[in-house]
């Protein structure tokens, strides 16, 4: 406590010049402050309206995105899909079918000529 002078033994006038001094140099002026308070008001503001608009775009495109799965589930193409491949299996079982009846019966008739 030796070193400083303690805030009781300085003289009142010493404290006021002292306490100018301080905000002198650590405060900028009132418009400068009121500039930097407008300043940041205005980043706050940006930076809300950027957040916000972001915000609603992500939930237009979920909400989008959810009605357009809804309807593909609700759609019937699906269904029809599974039908007609059930019956292009069926036809092509059968051509296949068909045709190795066809070569079946040659070779047979072929067999029943040679001898």
């Amino acid at each position: 406590m030796s070193g400083a002078p303690q805030i009781s033994q300085v003289s009142p006038a010493v404290r006021v010049i002292s306490v100018q001094k301080i905000k002198e140099k650590s405060c900028p002026t009132t418009s400068e402050t009121l500039k930097q308070f407008q300043m940041n008001l205005a980043l706050i503001h940006d930076r809300l309206h950027i957040k916000t608009f972001w915000e609603k775009r992500i939930n237009a495109d979920n909400q989008h995105a959810e009605s357009e799965e809804k309807r593909m589930n609700q759609s019937a193409l699906h269904k029809l899909r599974e039908e007609w491949l059930v019956r292009l299996e069926n036809r092509t079982k059968h051509l296949k079918n068909l045709n190795d009846n066809l070569i079946r019966k040659v070779k047979m008739e072929k067999s029943a000529d040679q001898t």
